[in-house]
This record gives structure tokens, sequence and C-alpha cells, in this order.
């Protein structure tokens, strides 16, 4: 089953195409009202994520309810290789270190800069253009500590341009179980993971 999820501006024709290329299983999500309302509401005080703000939609992931492991991946990752190993592992979410991790090692949890390790950072950060996710986590309480995050109270003094990483690593950094850069490979860090991994 493929699920896309979007904010209304994904056009009648683009659906057309997408049924036609993903003939079985193939359901469209609209953002729900009260998400794209807390979106709105901190662009009025993060104006400058604006461009960016669809980002944000990667959330709604975790309202979904019924399914035993949902694979969330933003729509410019491309698949060279089948991930059934990944796709094996039991544990409840499996992602890709960010640049934060890989370069320091944390981020700091109030700008989300980047940063070595300290007293309260957020250690384990990761990427969040792949998600794997197992059902357990897709619970009322998971999506309730995730919307709160939208509050424009916590992006007061947030400094990296971050959107959904920024949100979901707050909740999750702590229960994060991180893969090899070859599941998201961050073209724009490439040296750095070319170091790390030798890949």
């Amino acid at each position: 089953r493929v699920m896309i999820i979007h904010d209304g501006l994904l056009s009648r024709s683009a659906q057309d195409i997408l049924e036609e290329l993903i003939s079985d299983n193939l359901e469209f999500i609209s953002v729900r009202p009260s998400s794209a309302q807390r979106i709105s509401d901190l662009l009025v005080h993060k104006s400058e994520l604006q461009p960016i703000a669809a980002r944000f939609l990667s959330l709604e992931v975790f309202g979904l309810r019924g399914l035993d492991r949902v694979l969330f991946c933003d729509a410019d990752l491309l698949f060279r290789a089948p991930i059934d190993d990944a796709l094996k592992r039991p544990e409840p979410l499996l992602a890709v270190p960010d640049y934060g991790h890989l370069r320091y090692g944390a981020r700091d949890p109030v700008s989300f800069q980047a940063s070595t390790a300290n007293e309260g950072g957020l250690r384990k950060t990761f990427n969040a253009g792949f998600l794997l996710i197992n059902g357990a986590l897709l619970t009322d309480e998971s999506d309730r500590l995730l919307q709160a995050q939208m509050d424009p109270v916590h992006w007061l003094k947030s400094s990296t341009g971050h959107t959904d990483q920024r949100v979901l690593n707050h909740v999750f950094s702590g229960q994060v179980t991180l893969l090899d850069a070859s599941y998201n490979y961050l073209i724009r860090h490439r040296e750095l993971v070319e170091t790390t991994y030798g890949i």
C-alpha cells in the first residue's frame, strides 16, 4: 500500500499520473485541518520556513492507525537496491544519522545547531528523509507529542532552518536506531559520509 501525503496542492492531473504508475493500493492522504492550522500558526512566527513548510507533512504519518509498519520517504529519495534487511528489523524506529550526529555527535536542543555532545544535548540525531516506523509508535501519544512541538514557543531560538527533522528529533532521538548512510546517502555531506562509512 502506497500513501502520498499532500497539502491539497497536488493537482488532479498529477494524481492521475501517479494512479497510472501505481495502479494498486494507492491512497492520497490530505493533511488534517488541525495540523494545517498548527503549521500556519508557526509560520506567523517563523516566516522564513514558508518555502519549505510542506516538509512538516511527514508528521501526518503519526496520525495513521492500524498499520504494522510504515516506511516514510521524502519525495527526492532514489532507491538503487532492495532494503529487505531493514524491513525485517524489529526496532520501533530506524533512520539514518544526520549531519549533526555524523560531525559532532549531538545537536543543541534549543537552537538545533550541530554541536559537541553536552549535558542535555540531543544525541543520535537523524535525518527525516527515511524513516522505518513500527506500528507501535503510531499512537495518540506520539502524535500529541509531535504536534506539541509545533507550538511557536519551542521555535523562538531555533536557528537552523530545519522543519520536521527538528520536531521528530525532539520526540524520538532517544528511541531511534541508526542505520548506516547507505539507506539515505546525504549527497550534501558526501565527504563526511564517505569518511565515516567508507562508502
